[in-house]
This record gives C-alpha cells, sequence and structure tokens, in this order.
C-alpha cells in the first residue's frame, strides 16, 4: 500500500476535491447538500479559500487525489473570523489507511500558525465515526440540534464539536 502524500492544493485540484465531495454528496448523509455544486463551484471555492485562515491539503496517491481537508468560514459574518469549520473527506476505497488523521494534522498544524482561535466540525448525528475521529484530536462536543435536517428520507440532527487551538497547541508543541 503506497503512503499517501499530503501536500496544499492546487487549483489543478479543485476539479478532484469536487468529486470526492460530489460521492459524499450523493451517497452519504456526511453532508447535507442534495445535488453536486456544478464546475461554477470550483471558483467559488478558490476565491474563498487557499488563505492562512483557510488553507486546503490533498492527499495524493499515485497521481490520484483520495482525500482533502480544508477549514471554511463557520459563519459569514465578519464577527465569527476567529473561527473556522473544518472538512475531511477520503474516498471510500482509501479509508483506514490512516489519511484523514494525515490530513486533519496538517490542517491543525496551519491552523495553530493562524490568529484563528476555534475550529468547529459539524457532524451528523449518525456519524459516530465522526464524532470519534474528531475526539481523538481534542474536539469536545458543544451541542445538539436535533432534527434541523432532512436528506435521504430521514430527518438528520447535527453535532457541533468545537477545538481551542490553544489547548490543542499545549498538547502537541
Amino acid at each position: 500500500m503506497e503512503r499517501a502524500i499530503i501536500r496544499p492544493a492546487k487549483p489543478a485540484d479543485y476539479p478532484a476535491i469536487r468529486r470526492i465531495l460530489g460521492y459524499y454528496i450523493e451517497h452519504t448523509t456526511a453532508s447535507w447538500r442534495y445535488e453536486v455544486p456544478g464546475p461554477s463551484w470550483i471558483e467559488q471555492f478558490d476565491s474563498s479559500h487557499q488563505t492562512p485562515e483557510r488553507p486546503v491539503f490533498v492527499a495524493e496517491i499515485s497521481d490520484l487525489i483520495v482525500g482533502y481537508s480544508c477549514l471554511s468560514d463557520f459563519r459569514p459574518y465578519e464577527g465569527y473570523w476567529p473561527c473556522a469549520e473544518n472538512s475531511i473527506y477520503v474516498l471510500p476505497d482509501y479509508l483506514g489507511q490512516k489519511i484523514g488523521q494525515q490530513l486533519m494534522s496538517v490542517l491543525l498544524a496551519a491552523a495553530a500558525r493562524t490568529r484563528l482561535k476555534k475550529i468547529i466540525a459539524a457532524i451528523d448525528g449518525n456519524n459516530q465515526a465522526s464524532v470519534r475521529f474528531h475526539e481523538r484530536f481534542g474536539f469536545k462536543t458543544c451541542g445538539e440540534l436535533k432534527d434541523i435536517g432532512f436528506k435521504q428520507d430521514h430527518w438528520l440532527s447535527l453535532i457541533l464539536m468545537e477545538l481551542d487551538l490553544a489547548e490543542y497547541l499545549k498538547a502537541h508543541p
């Protein structure tokens, strides 16, 4: 099994990122979107990312992008600037190879070099594997919003988790 190379994303990687996200939109409740965004999404994604506070990383194996991680705006309003929401997606055939852990580690290291205070994870309430994954990095559950989403013919709850970057830095100097 070849080890993934984790690196900052380039605009040429965005179509692969869109395809990975598309898989999760079409087949899971990890994303609550109903439709895969069109090609114009790439321009919007590019304009709102690739800053120190909004980095994007990819996992590459044999020239194939197999996963990505990014920080996005938690909320669009100016007062939320010290927070970011994380996303990590890995193609199903590559799960269980610690690629998600590598992507999270690089993402948090990048976040720790910024003025960000908190990283927020918004997780489908049925995705306990994602909750446990985030807990291993120090995220703590801070709330649950019951039955606020609807996808795949059922109601979905949202678990909110937060990571205080100052605490993370103490544990990971």
